[in-house]
């Protein structure tokens, strides 16, 4: 038999996290196998995508929602790691090892 993963957990938080990128101009993709954290792609979509700052605070809290604050959850670190193509990322701690690595590309500025 294999060892469980975190797959079930991470799909059945994807429509909630992808709502929040929505309503705040982004797409918002899965990368990667699901098993030991959720890899995540926000694209800044339309004209009123926020600042990924703002894109990540949201979602850390919705994840505070579904597991609640003192489960463990929590932006692993505040200031963005530098990816290539200017991607941002940061890591989410949603508890019991699970995590999401969330990157998003930076908007172009006009």
């Amino acid at each position: 038999m294999k060892q469980a993963t975190f797959s079930p957990v991470f799909a059945s938080m994807y429509c909630g996290l992808c709502d929040i990128a929505r309503n705040n101009g982004y797409a918002l993709t899965v990368h990667g196998t699901m098993n030991l954290d959720f890899d995540l792609v926000a694209i800044p979509w339309t004209d009123r995508a926020i600042e990924p700052e703002d894109l990540i605070e949201l979602i850390a809290d919705r994840c505070n929602l579904l597991t609640d604050q003192e489960f463990g959850t929590g932006i692993y670190q505040k200031a963005p790691e530098i990816k290539p193509h200017g991607r941002l990322a940061w890591l989410i701690i949603i508890g019991s090892g699970a995590a999401l690595d969330i990157s998003v590309m930076p908007k172009l500025s006009n």
